[in-house]
């Protein structure tokens, strides 16, 4: 069977990541509803964990976490040996498996696809960020983002392909999520770590303040920088786990200076404190002010800025701030995005609940 080849590249790929030993998981509802735990807004590209929420809808009963979690082990979702998922979903440089030639601990696959996916025309190899092998992809294959291919180097294309072999392998239908993980490789080890961190994914909400994980990563994070002020409203977890994901997911790509979270802002919307008026959110731990972005003040002439600024709308939804403020009059087109006199000088992002 082709699932049996993708657990035979697995298992090899297994024991090219750095991964915390494995725990056996106890048995969970995993909900296909569940929030993103800190540790999964920390962890996971903002695209990636849009692309396996959006995924796991196409399988009613399977949880995104799985997904997520089979993303993590087979490729630190896009990450591995220095790999990035790029906007567009592209995995660059390619992921590439080992040569299944028979030898040692993997399975004896000859070369099914002229060397088009793996660039090995004598035998295949496990691709993408998923890891499918040529053989697999040609009969599960899916283009995900309509774009008219269906490529297995495009998370957008292979995260759905992934989510439709977990449910060929019968992961929703009640007691099967073992055996369908088990389809997608037949080690039950891997079962296990992939189960372990889906609960880890999925055990917490990110709404309300100071998961442990998300502090420790804004804290510690050496492109993030935080006036006194903010570093005590985080210490103190009076700050929404979903500013402190932001930040954390923005540092991956951006050097950041956070200038106004809950200390040292007003009260009031416009300035000041008096009985009556329109609370921020900043008061609310909800809101943060963006002053630099790779080291340059934020204004209309920050392309960093502007590009970070667009990055916002591709977070998940439950992530995705709804108050911007920015700069840019044209961009207030967008959902929860405002221009004015007070926002020429820095990003405001906030969540209104």
């Amino acid at each position: 069977m082709v699932k049996i080849a993708v657990a035979a590249a697995t298992l090899v790929l297994l024991a090219l990541l750095v991964l915390p030993a494995a725990v056996v998981a106890t048995a969970t509802d995993h909900a296909p509803g569940a929030s993103p735990s800190g540790e999964a807004l920390a962890d996971i590209p903002a695209p990636m964990l849009a692309a396996y929420q959006h995924a796991a809808d196409q399988c009613p009963g399977l949880a995104w976490s799985v997904l997520a979690a089979i993303g993590k082990v087979e490729s630190d979702h896009g990450r591995i040996g220095g790999s990035q998922p790029g906007p567009d979903g592209i995995i660059a440089p390619r992921i590439i498996g080992v040569a299944l030639d028979g030898l040692g601990p993997v399975a004896l696959i000859r070369d099914t696809d002229g060397g088009v996916l793996d660039g090995d025309v004598v035998y295949d190899r496990a691709v993408g960020p998923m890891q499918f092998i040529p053989s697999t992809w040609a009969s599960m294959g899916v283009d995900g983002d309509g774009d008219g291919i269906a490529n297995p180097h495009d998370a957008d294309d292979a995260i759905p392909a992934a989510a439709g072999l977990l449910c060929d392998g019968g992961a929703a239908q009640r007691g099967r999520l073992r055996q369908a993980i088990y389809s997608y490789n037949h080690s039950w080890d891997y079962v296990d770590r992939v189960l372990d961190w889906a609960d880890r994914y999925a055990t917490a909400t990110p709404a309300g303040p100071g998961d442990p994980v998300l502090v420790d990563t804004v804290l510690s994070h050496p492109r993030i920088s935080i006036y006194e002020g903010g570093r005590d409203d985080i210490t103190a977890r009076r700050i929404d786990n979903r500013i402190l994901a932001i930040m954390a997911r923005a540092a991956d790509r951006w050097t950041i200076s956070v200038t106004s979270l809950q200390t040292g802002h007003s009260k009031c919307v416009g300035g000041g404190n008096y009985p009556g008026c329109t609370v921020s959110n900043h008061w609310y731990g909800r809101g943060m002010d963006i002053f630099t972005v790779n080291g340059t003040p934020v204004t209309d002439t920050n392309r960093d800025a502007y590009t970070l600024t667009l990055w916002l709308s591709t977070l998940p939804p439950d992530l995705r701030p709804n108050e911007v403020g920015t700069p840019w009059a044209h961009l207030e087109d967008r959902p929860g995005h405002f221009h004015d006199a007070a926002h020429r000088d820095h990003l405001h992002l906030a969540h209104e609940h």
